[in-house]
Order: structure tokens, then C-alpha cells, then sequence
């Protein structure tokens, strides 16, 4: 997948991030966590290195299923953005 410059930080991303917002249950209601670490690492096979979420998206339950899937996949592939 081809990559863009994202603003004025440098990072280099896919043009589409995988958003977690639907692991808020408040929100969303129950979602299988399984599934949520199956799509993610579909979309890394298809080129997606860029994964948004926020400690607010499911009171930091989204950020919990990030790490359990980052884990499998290729680390220094995915983008990392801190304090911004």
C-alpha cells in the first residue's frame, strides 16, 4: 500500500487507519474481542500501519486489544506517534 507524509509530522502512514472507536461498549455494546484482533491484523497484512485510538475508546479496553495484537505483528512496520 502506498504511503503518505501525515501533516506536518513526518510520519509516514496508509492513507486509511484502522479505527478502534467500536471497542467503547458504552458506546457500541459488547464486541468480540477476537474479532477486533482478527480485522487488525488484516488490515497490517493489506498495508495499514496506522491504527488510531485513545485512551478514552472504551475507557482504555480499545488500547488494551491494541497492545494483545501489536504484539504478533511486525513492530518497527507500524506507526508510532506519541504526545500528539
Amino acid at each position: 500500500m502506498e504511503r503518505i507524509i501525515l501533516g506536518d509530522s513526518g510520519l509516514s502512514v496508509s492513507p486509511i487507519s484502522f479505527g478502534t472507536w467500536q471497542l467503547s461498549p458504552r458506546f457500541w455494546g459488547e464486541q468480540s474481542k477476537d474479532d477486533a484482533i482478527s480485522a487488525m491484523k488484516r488490515a497490517f497484512d493489506k498495508g495499514i500501519n496506522f491504527i488510531d485510538t485513545a485512551e478514552a475508546y472504551g475507557d482504555g479496553y480499545a488500547e488494551t486489544v491494541v497492545g494483545e495484537t501489536v504484539k504478533d505483528l511486525a513492530r518497527d512496520e507500524l506507526v508510532r506517534n506519541q504526545g500528539v
